[in-house]
């Protein structure tokens, strides 16, 4: 049986002092803000493999799942025409999901907002990411692997990065999901939801499992509900995002070239 005196020492794990945590991250960081290489990241390992490696003051960890609270969440998109250039910026890129930037084959319309055009003369301008013939809902084959041969997926890339804050820790970690563990993070949210918790009301396991599709194997996230939090750890966790939201709205979508 868990006792009230162990049940405030796991509060004390999740935003340790609460907004006054905020204090400590903002000295730290300045007014220079967060960008998306400032926090640590963990990507869906490749090959099928179903351990993540989590960064650590001692070095990489390997860990069956990343445990924690989500305290927040966005989806990016990014396309890039040439798929050998490295480091260089998209072609059109989306930090929300839903409007994108950029060229993306089409060309504009009397409707079309922001036009402009890059220097080789291509009209790049705001679209509905939903309807885009690179990443849009009927965008599937649309994609080239890194022969150039036409593949299943689509064109531009799309990721989910979840913010997870890790027991005893003050800054979280971001979680970078692949398109094909983004529906599955969608299903365990909508759990959540008709459960009546929203996704920073309880710790959570996202582990990984094994997949495979013509032959190549891959992993997927496999997400559960470790516990619900207490009415305490609700209330630091609220605190603790009413003050460090604004500063992980600015993570920019840069991420999405991993």
């Amino acid at each position: 049986m868990t006792t009230k005196k162990e049940q405030q020492t796991e509060v004390v794990e999740y935003a340790p002092g609460g907004s006054s945590a905020l204090e400590v991250i903002r000295e730290n960081v300045g007014g220079h803000g967060l960008n998306s290489f400032d926090l640590p990241r963990v990507k869906i390992p490749a090959g099928g493999s179903t351990t993540w490696e989590i960064p650590t003051l001692e070095g990489p960890s390997a860990a069956r799942a990343v445990d924690g609270v989500i305290i927040h969440w966005n989806t990016r998109r990014a396309y890039w025409q040439d798929k050998n250039v490295t480091g260089a910026p998209p072609d059109c890129s989306s930090n929300d999901g839903l409007i994108g930037f950029g060229w993306n084959s089409q060309e504009p319309d009397a409707e079309s907002k922001g036009l402009q055009y890059d220097p080789d003369g291509r009209a790049i301008f705001s679209h509905v990411c939903s309807a885009c013939p690179l990443g849009g809902d009927n965008a599937w084959g649309s994609a080239v692997d890194a022969k150039g041969e036409p593949s299943r997926g689509k064109a531009c890339k799309e990721i989910r990065q979840l913010f997870v804050l890790m027991p005893g820790e003050l800054l979280p970690i971001i979680v970078s999901l692949s398109p094909t563990s983004i529906s599955e993070s969608h299903k365990f949210f909508m759990r959540m939801a008709s459960g009546g918790v929203p996704f920073y009301g309880a710790e959570v396991s996202l582990g990984l499992k094994a997949a495979s599709n013509n032959g190549q194997s891959y992993a997927v996230l496999s997400p559960s509900v470790t516990r619900r939090l207490d009415e305490e750890e609700s209330d630091r966790i609220k605190s603790y995002r009413a003050g460090i939201l604004p500063m992980l709205e600015t993570v920019g979508g840069e991420a999405v070239a991993d």
